[in-house]
């Protein structure tokens, strides 16, 4: 005889009822109804990944906007840089080439003094030689040493004078560069700011533009 089943170990029934989405019970909908619903919640998640792959899509273009600019922005601070160091290289090298002018320009002067101080003092031993004049020609070389020596501090104060000329001209062409770099850097920023402002104003337009066709 085939075994007897055993009371009380009968398959359990869940208790849980339908599961409801979006708050409506599909197990009372009719079949068109419930293929209108399937249609309606499909175009639903359609329309919500496509507002996050826009969402995405914008936030990518935003972020390489910005960096973009920021880029932009450290490139014409580098620029300004460069071209404030180069300022300032070329005034250093041209004070040391005044310096080492002034330098050969007193060297050829003393030589044309000492010239022409042994011309007149050779001049003084032959007359010193001969003995004839000599406290007339002394005088005069005394005088020409004077005349000399007097050129030589004129000559010198000339060259300081000058020196310190185009010192003052440099310095303000150094000032100007200076504050024309910052009026550029002010500018570029500014303009960089702005730019950065009208992509931001034109993306959330589209942005806004893209939600409202969405959500119709």
């Amino acid at each position: 005889m085939p075994p007897k089943a055993k009371k009380g170990k009968g398959t359990k029934k869940s208790n849980k009822g339908p599961t409801p989405l979006d708050d409506i019970d599909t197990t009372v909908l009719t079949q068109e109804r419930l293929q209108e619903f399937c249609i309606r919640v499909h175009e639903t998640l359609v329309k919500e990944r496509q507002y996050t792959n826009f969402m995405r899509l914008d936030r990518d273009k935003l972020t390489d906007m910005v960096a973009i600019s920021r880029e932009q922005l450290i490139d014409i601070r580098n620029r300004r840089r460069i071209k404030v160091i180069e300022f300032e290289n070329e005034e250093e090298n041209l004070r040391l080439d005044i310096g080492q002018n002034r330098q050969k320009i007193i060297n050829i002067a003393c030589e044309k003094n000492i010239e022409r101080l042994n011309t007149k003092l050779e001049t003084f031993r032959k007359l010193n030689h001969k003995g004839e004049g000599h406290e007339e020609r002394m005088s005069e070389i005394i005088s020409d040493i004077k005349v000399l020596q007097v050129q030589s501090d004129d000559f010198y104060r000339d060259f300081d004078v000058q020196k310190h000329g185009l010192e003052i001209v440099f310095a303000e062409k150094k000032n100007n560069l200076q504050e024309k770099n910052k009026e550029t850097t002010v500018l570029e920023e500014s303009r960089g700011k702005k730019l950065l402002g009208g992509k931001i104003k034109t993306l959330k337009e589209l942005f806004a533009h893209e939600q409202k066709e969405l959500e119709a």
